[in-house]
């Protein structure tokens, strides 16, 4: 949608009939949602940013939720053998 100002809005849409003076009717809701995309957006990036970092990290780096493992990075598949000491 285009805002007044001309801005791209995103916003969020319900409609139900109604019945209006006797008669059928749409009431219709618009939410404006723009606010909530930007922080999406930007969560997903943080989030595509820190998986990058934790995949270019030497160290192993594996990440375990609700007992399940989730995340591994390609330092756990070099093994200890790729860690040598100075």
């Amino acid at each position: 949608m285009i805002g007044r100002d001309k801005r791209e809005v995103w916003v969020s849409a319900t409609a139900t009939k109604v019945d209006y003076e006797g008669r059928t009717a749409t009431l219709a809701t618009l939410r404006d949602i723009t606010a909530d995309k930007a922080k999406d957006a930007a969560l997903r990036a943080a989030e595509e940013s820190r998986l990058r970092l934790m995949d270019a990290a030497t160290e192993a780096i594996t990440i375990v939720q609700d007992g399940k493992l989730v995340y591994v990075n390609p330092a756990v598949a070099k093994g200890p053998a790729s860690h040598k000491s100075s």
